[in-house]
This record gives C-alpha cells, sequence and structure tokens, in this order.
C-alpha cells in the first residue's frame, strides 16, 4: 500500500501532533475535571510478573513511573489517573517476545503492508484474548477483515490517480491539514498544510471561501480531488466522538463541514445519519413503538442496509464510523435513547 517512491513533506511537529490528537481518545471525565490539572498524555506501560504483579511501569515520552498493585482491570483507570496517562497498556513478562514469533511465523514475506499489518493485529488479538496483553480503555471488538476486503474498501475511499484532502481550521487559521495521493494501488505521497500552503498561497481564514482555492491548488499539484473535507478543528473533534444520529447530516447542511467534492459513500453516509436521526424521533414520539419493525419486510430491509449499499460498510462487514466514535467519544455508555 505504500509506494517505494513514496514521499511525505509539508509537516511541521505542531501540524503533526494536531492531526494525530484528532483520533485520540479523550480523557474520561474530562468535563469535570479541573481545568488546571495538566491534560493526561501517553500510555502507561506496565510489566507484570506470572503472579500478576507489577515489575515495572513507563509513560511514553517521559519514562519510569511508580504503580501499585491492582485487583481488577477497572482499577487501571485509577492507576492512568496517578500517572498522568489516559490510556494503558499491561504486557505480561514474555508477552514481546511471544508476539514477535508467532507474528514472524504468519507475516508474509514478501508480502504487502495490509498483509503484514493483519497478521501482527491478529496474533496481537490472540495474545489479548489469553490474557498476556491488556489494554484499558478497551479496544472496540469490531473484526478484523482479510486484505482482499481491506484493498476492495481502499479503492473504494480513494481510488488510483485520485487525492483525499482534509484541510482543519482554528479560527482564521490552518490547525492541520492532509493531502493523501494514491497510484497504481499504493500511496505515493502524503503532504500536510506547510506545502499545500505553498500550493495555494496566502488564504483569506474563512474555509467557507478558502476550501475551493484549496481544491484547485492540490488538484493542479497532486491529480483529481476524490474527496475533501473542511472544517473548524472544534466541529469536526465533536462530530468524532459524538454518538448522535443526525450530527453528521446537521453539520453538512449547515456548512459547518464542508464535503467537497464528496464521493457517493459520503452522500450515502450522510443520507443513512439522518435517516437514522429521524427514526429515533419518530419511536421517541412514539412512545417506544419502531415504526421500521412494524411495517413491511421490506421497510425492515432497508433499515438493516441502508448505510450498506455501496459503503465501506459492506466491505468490511462493520461501520468504521461508529467503531470509532465509540473509540473516541468521552463517554461510551450508550443512553437508553441511544441503544
Amino acid at each position: 500500500m505504500i509506494s517505494r517512491d513514496f514521499r511525505f513533506d509539508g509537516f511541521d511537529a505542531r501540524a503533526w501532533s494536531n492531526l494525530l490528537s484528532l483520533f485520540r481518545a479523550a480523557p474520561r471525565g474530562h468535563a469535570h475535571r479541573d481545568e488546571a490539572a495538566p491534560s493526561p498524555r501517553g500510555t502507561l506501560v506496565v510489566v507484570r510478573d506470572e503472579h500478576e504483579a507489577p515489575e515495572a511501569a513507563f509513560v511514553t515520552g517521559r519514562g519510569p513511573v511508580p504503580i501499585e498493585p491492582w485487583s481488577s482491570p477497572a482499577e487501571l483507570a485509577e492507576r492512568c489517573r496517578e500517572a498522568g496517562a489516559h490510556r494503558a497498556l499491561v504486557l505480561e513478562d514474555g508477552a514481546v517476545e511471544e508476539l514477535t514469533e508467532r507474528a514472524a511465523a504468519r507475516i508474509p514475506m514478501p508480502g504487502d503492508y495490509a498483509s503484514q499489518w493483519l497478521a501482527l493485529l491478529g496474533v496481537v488479538r490472540e495474545l489479548e484474548q489469553e490474557g498476556q496483553i491488556l489494554f484499558w480503555p478497551r479496544p472496540a471488538r469490531v473484526p478484523l477483515p482479510t486484505t482482499a476486503m481491506l484493498t476492495r474498501a481502499f479503492d473504494l475511499l480513494l481510488p488510483n490517480d485520485r487525492a483525499a484532502l482534509m484541510m482543519l481550521w482554528e479560527g482564521e487559521e490552518i490547525w492541520t491539514a492532509l493531502a493523501v495521493h494514491r497510484v497504481d494501488g499504493e500511496i505515493d505521497e502524503i503532504v500536510g498544510p506547510e506545502r499545500i500552503l505553498e500550493w495555494t498561497g496566502p488564504l483569506g481564514g474563512d474555509y467557507r471561501r478558502d476550501h475551493r482555492a484549496v481544491q484547485r491548488a492540490v488538484q493542479r499539484a497532486l491529480g483529481p480531488l476524490h474527496v475533501g473535507l473542511f472544517a473548524q478543528r472544534a466541529d469536526l473533534e465533536e462530530l468524532l466522538r459524538t454518538p448522535d444520529a443526525g450530527a453528521w447530516a446537521r453539520a453538512v447542511a449547515l456548512r459547518d463541514v464542508i464535503l467537497s467534492p464528496a464521493p457517493p459513500y459520503a452522500h450515502v453516509a450522510v443520507g443513512a445519519d439522518a435517516a437514522r436521526a429521524a427514526g429515533r424521533r419518530a419511536r421517541r414520539w412514539l412512545g417506544g413503538l419502531d415504526l421500521f419493525a412494524a411495517m413491511t419486510p421490506v421497510a425492515e430491509f432497508a433499515r438493516e442496509h441502508i448505510a450498506r449499499v455501496g459503503s465501506v460498510t459492506e466491505t468490511l462487514g462493520f461501520n468504521p464510523l461508529e467503531a470509532l466514535a465509540a473509540r473516541l467519544r468521552t463517554n461510551p455508555e450508550r443512553t437508553d435513547d441511544e441503544a
């Protein structure tokens, strides 16, 4: 999936850190946290012995930390709070060696990046099920796709000889940006905001107007644009973490998020999001009665498959946006209205 002539350019430390932060889970209970307290950062890595007692611990980017024993995985939340970390990885002594040995036996050589990473992820999941690796918070239990499924999904998301673009603003300033180009089934170029601004020249600071100039510049430099997303950083972060049906459709309608160009799968996803929102409102108005279930089998089929027609969901077997929201949002527990 990565070309031998791959080029990565146009990011400074701030823009790259901002981009990664989009996909970092918000700390639980952050709305009630003292604003003066430092934000949790890094991963708490703990090695435990055969008796499940911690032998050593460190926080990535900061170094060793003391850690008290725990009696249940739920207590890892408190250990993370004490260490100032926002997630934890617990390894049984010898788990890394076991991971290496199993992965070496399964990773295809030669093989593409997709096959190698899927093999590695499969081994990690095995070790997690065996208790040799523990993550907190627990990762979403989505099925691992096959290499063929992943390739088909990628062909849908970004066809050959096309580019994808995301640019986010904070106020009138560019917060981060990402442009990806694919050719011959491989990613050959990823560029960040510095390079994109070289192509565009000075911008006005209003993403609702600037996005057209950015689109034209990226298309001249990289090639035809398949999908573009433009928004304020805070709006997109909220959408990535919200479980609310209809949030994406509402944001697109109000132009809080601009999708331009928008491929068919984007239209299907936004339309399905609006349909789910309407269905939930109708169910609340009718005291919990689900009209779809009460109607004909055709309507039932439509409800189950509306978001899958021509979409990544159909290819992968799960909805990646829902999985991402479950991973990122602050409070993963759903209310009765969301169930």
